[in-house]
C-alpha cells in the first residue's frame, strides 16, 4: 500500500517562521503528489496568511481557520480534515531536515511503532532564543527527555512532533484540548502507550526549532 501523508501545521501570528517551515516541507525528497499539507491558522493578525499563500501551487496545501485560536485545537481540526493513512504534526517554528519525512515513514514501517519522532535541535535568531534553547537541551533543564538529549534511538515515553499511524487516533482519540499539561505530545504519547502502543525515537532524524523568546511563553 502506498502511503498518503497528511502534514498538519498549526500556526498563529508566525510571519517570522512560517515561510521557513513551509520551505522545509517543500524541499523534502518525497513525491508531492503523496503529501497533503494542511495549515490551520488561528486567525493570524500579521502577515502569516500572505506568506502561506505564496506556497499554494508549490505544495498540495489547504488552509483551515481555527476560531479557537489554540495550537491543540488547530492540530485536531487538521487531523479531522486530513485524508492520509499517515499523519505528521509539524510546528510552524520547526525547520525539517531534508529527509525528515522519508526517515519518519521508513522508521514507522521498520519499527512497527504507532508514533515516531526525532531529535529537537534548538535554533536562534536572538540571544533570548539562544539562552532558552540551551536550557531546553541540557539535562539540568529538561531531565531525561531523550528527544532533546539525542543520545540514542529506541522506544521511549514521548517524542517531539510525531509521525502517526492514522488508526492510532481511532484507538485513543484526538489530542486533549483540556489536558492540564505543558506538552500535548506527552499526553498523547502516554495515552498511546496506555493501550499497548509504541513510541519510537530515531536519533538520526533531526528537527530544528525556534523556541519562544520568553520563558513564560513556553507554557502557551
Amino acid at each position: 500500500m502506498i502511503n498518503k501523508i497528511s502534514i498538519i501545521v498549526p500556526t498563529k501570528n508566525e510571519e517570522e517562521h512560517i515561510g521557513e517551515c513551509l520551505a522545509g516541507i517543500l524541499k523534502q525528497n518525497v513525491s508531492k503528489d503523496m503529501c497533503e499539507v494542511i495549515v490551520v491558522d488561528g486567525m493570524s493578525m500579521d502577515n502569516t496568511r500572505n506568506i502561506i499563500d505564496k506556497y499554494k501551487g508549490k505544495l498540495n496545501i489547504r488552509v483551515l481557520i481555527d476560531k479557537e485560536k489554540q495550537r491543540v485545537s488547530g492540530i485536531n481540526l487538521g487531523i479531522k480534515a486530513s485524508r492520509g493513512n499517515i499523519v505528521m504534526r509539524v510546528d510552524s517554528r520547526s525547520v525539517l531536515s531534508d529527509k525528515y519525512i522519508e526517515q519518519c515513514v521508513k522508521t514507522l514501517d521498520e519499527t512497527k511503532a504507532d508514533n515516531v519522532g526525532g531529535i529537537q535541535k534548538p535554533l536562534a535568531r536572538n540571544i533570548r532564543q539562544e539562552a532558552i534553547g540551551i536550557a531546553l537541551s541540557h539535562p539540568f533543564g529538561i531531565g531525561d527527555a531523550q528527544f532533546r538529549l539525542g543520545k540514542k534511538s529506541g522506544f521511549v515515553d514521548t517524542v517531539y512532533l510525531g509521525c502517526f499511524r492514522r488508526e492510532v487516533f481511532d484507538k485513543v482519540g484526538l489530542f486533549d484540548e483540556e489536558a492540564p499539561v505543558i506538552s500535548e505530545d506527552s499526553d498523547m504519547n502516554q495515552r498511546i502507550r496506555a493501550v499497548g502502543g509504541k513510541v519510537y525515537l530515531n536519533k538520526d532524524i533531526v528537527v530544528g526549532y525556534y523556541p519562544r523568546d520568553k520563558f513564560k511563553e513556553l507554557i502557551l
